[in-house]
């Protein structure tokens, strides 16, 4: 790593920052890690751009500050109008914050610049859903499984926008095959699975899904909001409460992410729900999902 070349000390800076979203590094060390490469970047060319998008996301995940990480982006974006990344992550802070239309704005720009991209299709896929225009996102998803995307959070984005559109079968043959992909899972406990489904219905894949999750542990990035969104789905109310409480204290990265799955329905509307999240926006489409 050459000491005096900002680009290196920036890209460091979001290896730490996707390392902790993507790969489940302790949050203390990836935030420490950050936050010196950024402060090293801004010494050696304050005006690099590629350092104040870096900026932007570590004030997105560490400090919730959503003022101070809108700032941060559009600095960038204002010293380099064709760095697609801080495009990527405002539009993900605007879909944060239910400014679903600017978020849109900024992937649409994302995609003119990198039109073949197979992420950025798939970030607009999920800028489309967040804002309640589902069938618009699955054709985007395709689009981007098209070009290769084969990213394990595509599925679950796929997922849920199915269940949005009341196309609940769909939902359901997509989640056994992407669990299929996630846990440790033979022919027979899929064979197992359908058949207690066939008996029980759909609640037979939250309890699974619930016994999958709690069998990970803490191994699982992000465990608290899955925990909470098992307990959720399976009616399991005050445990989902306490497990959501967790992910909020830990200010755990995933809860972000997790909003809009249609796992958390059966709380959303709690006072409860939205005394726990705090200052975390609770997601809402721009558009209401179709009856």
């Amino acid at each position: 790593l050459d000491p005096a070349f900002a680009p290196a000390w920036a890209a460091l800076a979001d290896a730490f920052l996707l390392g902790n979203s993507y790969l489940g590094m302790a949050e203390d060390s990836a935030y420490a890690g950050a936050e010196v490469a950024i402060g090293k970047a801004l010494v050696i060319d304050p005006d690099f751009a590629a350092v104040h998008a870096s900026l932007g996301l570590l004030r997105l995940q560490r400090d919730r500050d959503w003022s101070g990480s809108e700032s941060s982006y559009r600095r960038a974006i204002e010293l380099e109008q064709s760095y697609v990344a801080a495009r990527q992550w405002y539009s993900e802070l605007l879909s944060l914050l239910g400014r679903h239309q600017e978020a849109l704005e900024q992937v649409t720009v994302a995609l003119e610049l990198d039109p073949l991209s197979p992420l950025i299709h798939a970030v607009a896929a999920q800028r489309l859903s967040a804002a309640g225009r589902y069938q618009e996102a699955l054709e985007r998803f395709q689009d981007a499984e098209v070009l290769g995307a084969d990213y394990r959070w595509l599925s679950r984005e796929k997922m849920w926008a199915l269940a949005r559109l009341g196309r609940h079968q769909e939902s359901v043959e997509l989640r056994i095959h992407s669990a299929q992909n996630q846990w440790p899972l033979d022919g027979d406990r899929v064979a197992e699975l359908e058949r207690g489904m066939q008996e029980n219905g759909v609640s037979e894949l939250y309890r699974w899904n619930l016994q999958n999750v709690l069998a990970r542990d803490h191994q699982l990035p992000g465990f608290p909001t899955w925990l909470a969104a098992a307990y959720s789905e399976t009616g399991q109310t005050e445990q989902a409460f306490q497990w959501l409480e967790k992910a909020v204290a830990e200010r755990n990265l995933w809860l972000v992410h997790f909003m809009k799955s249609p796992a958390f329905d059966a709380i959303r509307d709690s006072p409860r729900f939205h005394e726990i999240l705090g200052d975390l926006p609770p997601w809402r489409p721009e558009v209401a999902p179709p009856s």
